[in-house]
């Protein structure tokens, strides 16, 4: 079933629709997880048939990603310390 709700937003309120069942909803052919409209624009949204895909992410996922981030990390760190003439070894 769709439901919608009104929320707040930097002072501003919106509608805010969603399937309360875990399906995508569609509005003029294009699929959404949730939509999140100007109060009062009266858009109508209809619910699909399709599940929103929930699967957990995996391990190797979820290791790859972090991994990723540390380079980055990593590489910034390292650019800072020689910018500013910073040992890191000490």
């Amino acid at each position: 079933m769709i439901i919608s709700e009104t929320v707040k937003i930097d002072d501003k309120n919106y509608t805010k629709t969603a399937s309360d069942s875990g399906f995508y909803i569609e509005r003029n052919g294009i699929r959404y997880v949730e939509a999140i409209d100007p109060l009062g624009s009266c858009r109508e949204y209809t619910e699909t048939s399709e599940l929103i895909e929930t699967e957990p992410e995996t391990t190797e996922a979820k290791l790859e990603r972090v991994s990723a981030k540390v380079e980055k990390i990593s590489a910034d760190l390292e650019y800072l310390a020689m910018m500013t003439d910073t040992d890191l070894e000490n």
